[in-house]
C-alpha cells in the first residue's frame, strides 16, 4: 500500500511539476509574450488620425493640372498666432482634412520665405506670391484654378464649421455658377426649410 500511495505521489509530481514547466514555457517565450503585448496594445490604441498631406506649390501647381483639383493655399507666418490656432482647430479636425483631401490640392504658403516656385512665366519667391496676391494680414486662404489662376482670398481666422462652408463653395464648384453672396443665400433657404420641416 505504501508503495502504491508513493507512486501515485510520484505521478502527481511529475505532472504538477509538467504543468509548472509548461506554463513557465508560455510567459517565458518571448515571441508569445510580445505577440500578446502588441494583440493588446493594437487593441487598446486607436490608429493614429493622419495629418493632414501639405504639398509646396511647385509640386501642388502640377499635382492640380493632373488632377484637376482646386489649389487651397493656407498663407501664413512663422510669428502668427492665429494662424498656430487655425492649425490646431480648424486643420486638425478629420472632417476638414477628410474634404481638404478629396476636393484640393492643399499647400502651405510661409509669407515670408524665399523659397521659390516657378509661378505665372517667372521664378518667384513665397514671399513675393503673398505680396503679388497683396496678403497682408494671416492667416489668409487663397484659392487657385487647377491651372494657377488666383480665384480669391479669404483673410483671417476661420474655425471649422465655417471653414468648411467656404471650402465647399469652391470644392463642390459653386463658384463657377453662382456669387458668394448666392450661396450664401441658399445655404440660409435650405437651413430656413429645414428648421421648418423639423420644428
Amino acid at each position: 500500500m505504501r508503495a502504491r500511495t508513493a507512486f501515485v505521489l510520484f505521478l502527481a509530481a511529475i505532472v504538477t511539476g509538467g504543468m509548472c514547466v509548461f506554463g513557465l514555457g508560455l510567459v517565458t517565450d518571448t515571441s508569445l509574450a510580445a505577440a500578446a503585448v502588441r494583440k493588446g496594445a493594437a487593441r487598446a490604441k486607436p490608429a493614429a488620425d493622419p495629418e493632414l498631406r501639405w504639398r509646396d506649390m511647385s509640386a501642388a501647381l502640377d499635382e492640380a493640372k493632373s488632377s484637376g483639383k482646386t489649389i487651397m493655399v493656407d498663407v501664413y507666418t512663422d510669428w502668427c498666432g492665429w494662424c498656430k490656432r487655425m492649425d490646431r482647430d480648424t486643420y486638425a479636425k478629420p472632417e476638414v482634412k477628410a474634404y481638404l483631401e478629396k476636393s484640393f490640392v492643399p499647400v502651405r504658403l510661409n509669407a515670408e520665405s524665399s523659397t521659390t516656385v516657378y509661378y505665372q512665366g517667372a521664378s518667384r519667391t513665397y514671399r513675393d506670391l503673398a505680396t503679388g496676391f497683396r496678403i497682408n494680414s494671416y492667416p489668409t486662404t487663397m484659392f487657385l484654378s487647377s491651372e494657377g489662376k488666383h480665384l480669391a482670398s479669404a483673410p483671417g481666422y476661420m474655425g471649422a464649421n465655417d471653414f468648411l462652408v467656404v471650402l465647399r463653395y469652391f470644392g463642390d464648384g459653386h463658384f463657377k455658377t453662382q456669387s458668394w453672396k448666392e450661396y450664401q443665400e441658399d445655404l440660409e433657404a435650405a437651413a430656413g426649410d429645414s428648421a421648418a420641416a423639423n420644428p
